[in-house]
Order: structure tokens, then sequence, then C-alpha cells
């Protein structure tokens, strides 16, 4: 039970960022260049994420499902549709 509940707050989570959403202010300070990249997902393959690494969906509709070992941490997307790149912030 608590490891469904962990995945699915997992998931919520990475989909409510993955939708992007914040405004944007100009505010004359000048930002620093991304150092992000990003690696295309395929789908069926399974990823392990690290720490600072988000998912972000390329197209609508899109699937991930997110799975989390609660005894080790270890967290892993597997693209199930559409398309979707995997970030290192």
């Amino acid at each position: 039970m608590k490891k469904s509940l962990a995945i699915f707050i997992l998931m919520i989570t990475v989909l409510f960022t993955a939708c992007g959403g914040g405004g944007s202010s100009d505010s004359g300070a000048s930002t620093p260049p991304s150092t992000s990249t990003s690696v295309s997902m395929v789908i069926d393959q399974v990823y392990t994420m690290s720490a600072g690494e988000s998912i972000e969906k390329d197209s609508e509709p899109t699937e991930v499902v997110l799975e989390t070992d609660i005894n080790t941490g270890v967290t892993q997307a597997t693209l199930t549709s559409g398309s979707a790149s995997l970030v290192t912030n």
C-alpha cells in the first residue's frame, strides 16, 4: 500500500512538473546560461533517474511510468506512450 502511494505521489509530482507553469518576470538581472542536457526517451526502455533529473513531455498525450524502490530510493522511468525527454539540470 505504501509503495503504491509513493509511486502515485511521485507520478503526480512529475506530471505537474512536466506541465510547466509559472510565470516569467523581467527584473533586469541576467540569468546564467542553462547547462541542462536532455535525452529523448524510447518507448519501453527503462531509465534510472538521478537527483536533479526531470522528465519533460514532448507531445500530448504522453505516459511515463515511474517506479521507486522504497528500500534503495532508486527511481526508474519507462515511457509507455507519446514522447518525452529525460532532462539533467
